[in-house]
C-alpha cells in the first residue's frame, strides 16, 4: 500500500490504515499506531478502529483486507487485495 500511496497521492489517493487490535486483542494506543507505521515504513494515515468501520460497510471477511472507496465513499472493491490495480479508475477526475 505504501508504494501505491507514493505513486498516486498527488492524484488524490488517500490511504488510511485501520489497525483494529493489538496482539493482546486490545484497541491500539497512539504508541501502537506509531510503532506499526514505523515498523512498516508507512507515511499514510493510520488509525485505530473498534469495528465501527467494518460495521458501516457490512464487512465480515478476514483481516488483512483491502477495501477501495471511490469518490463519495462508494465501495469500488471490497476484500480484494488486487484492488490496487483499480486505483487509477477510482481516482477523482
Amino acid at each position: 500500500m505504501q508504494a501505491a500511496y507514493e505513486q498516486y497521492r498527488d492524484s488524490g489517493l488517500m490511504i488510511i490504515g485501520i489497525y483494529t487490535e493489538t496482539t493482546e486483542y486490545e484497541l491500539p494506543t497512539q504508541e501502537d499506531l506509531q510503532g506499526w507505521a514505523d515498523t512498516y515504513g508507512l507515511t499514510f494515515a493510520v488509525t485505530a478502529d473498534d469495528a465501527a468501520v467494518w460495521t458501516r460497510f457490512e464487512v465480515d471477511y478476514g483481516i488483512p483486507s483491502l477495501t477501495l472507496l471511490g469518490p463519495g465513499a462508494v465501495v469500488v472493491a471490497a476484500d480484494d487485495m488486487s484492488a490496487v490495480s483499480k486505483i487509477p479508475d477510482a481516482l477523482p477526475q
